[in-house]
């Protein structure tokens, strides 16, 4: 089986505040939990938006995942952990 060649891709931040480039990151095969870094940078940070991955030649939208939604996941994940040690 032939190796998938290496790319360039961006890590974009698009929110309320405008569009910014956070990396670039070369990759074979890029999967979601490349943007887990930085998707957790902006949680921290309480951005909202979408965080992107985007192929550099072709611009290219790869990966798209809303920061709201791991805003609330991270909320849940808490509450369970706060149940857990409240009982």
């Amino acid at each position: 089986m032939a190796e998938r060649e290496i790319r360039l891709y961006f890590v974009v931040h698009r929110g309320s505040g405008g569009t910014r480039v956070l990396a670039q990151l070369f990759h074979r095969a890029p999967h979601r939990s490349l943007l887990d870094p930085f998707l957790s940078q902006l949680v921290h940070e309480g951005a909202d938006g979408s965080l992107l991955l985007v192929e550099a030649d072709t611009r290219e939208l790869v990966l798209r995942c809303p920061i709201e939604a791991s805003i609330s996941r991270r909320r849940r994940l808490k509450m369970r952990a706060q149940r857990f040690w409240l009982l």
